[in-house]
């Protein structure tokens, strides 16, 4: 199926092509969150939770599923 690849891609836009592919809502509690740029790929066969949990790893972000079909981002806890 492919790959996923952003190279210097607003958080925004990166999620708003994973919500697409994987039918996942996306809230940001601040918007500011959208602006963060990223270098991010992923395999398109994987599950949106390994997608996500790449993100997290690089600790700019927090993206928490509120259940199947939704995620928040915020802020990582420190």
């Amino acid at each position: 199926m492919g790959y996923f690849f952003f190279d210097n891609a607003s958080l925004q836009d990166i999620m708003k092509e994973l919500s697409r592919w994987y039918n996942v809502n996306v809230l940001f509690k601040d918007t500011e969150l959208k602006k963060l740029k990223f270098k991010f790929w992923a395999d398109r066969n994987d599950s949106f939770e390994e997608a996500v949990s790449m993100i997290n790893q690089m600790g700019k972000v927090a993206i928490n599923t509120v259940n199947p079909h939704e995620v928040i981002i915020t802020q990582p806890e420190k």
